[in-house]
């Protein structure tokens, strides 16, 4: 295999990586009523305490402003997250987590690690260690380029 094509299988291995995962995970978190950006959003307002600006969430989410407000919509609605207009601009819209919220993280958290202890079970201590070895010199090949 060329230097090249063997690039362009990274490629397509991420792609059906990517897809079995999102199709994984959608399975598991649709009988608690949580979609996949759902999920995500928590995450990322999770990652970054709890309260962020609208227009960061849709950066870090690759989503644009209006995108994400859908689904903040339908979170406040479920009443995990609350919108809160910024004092000194009021055009500015504050995305906060809600006790609620917490909660749901929490369990999320734990239901994730279970689904990947049990994705990855059937892997060797050396599969997982090279899994691990190649997946972080993916994500520094991929930051050289981003930033």
């Amino acid at each position: 295999m060329s230097d090249a094509s063997e690039k362009t299988e990274v490629g397509r291995l991420m792609f059906e990586v990517q897809k079995m995962m999102r199709q994984y995970m959608q399975k598991h978190f649709e009988p608690a009523g949580l979609t996949m950006p759902q999920g995500s959003l928590m995450g990322v307002l999770m990652e970054n305490g709890g309260e962020m600006k609208l227009t960061d969430i849709a950066g870090r989410l690759c989503l644009s402003n209006s995108t994400v407000s859908g689904i903040v919509d339908r979170l406040e609605k479920q009443g995990l997250v609350k919108r809160r207009r910024c004092e000194k601009d009021r055009r500015v819209v504050r995305v906060g987590v809600t006790q609620k919220f917490m909660e749901m993280h929490n369990e999320t958290v734990r239901k994730v690690d279970r689904i990947f202890e049990n994705m990855l079970s059937n892997g060797t201590h050396e599969e997982i260690r090279s899994i691990i070895e190649g997946l972080n010199i993916l994500k520094k090949l991929i930051s050289e380029h981003t930033t």
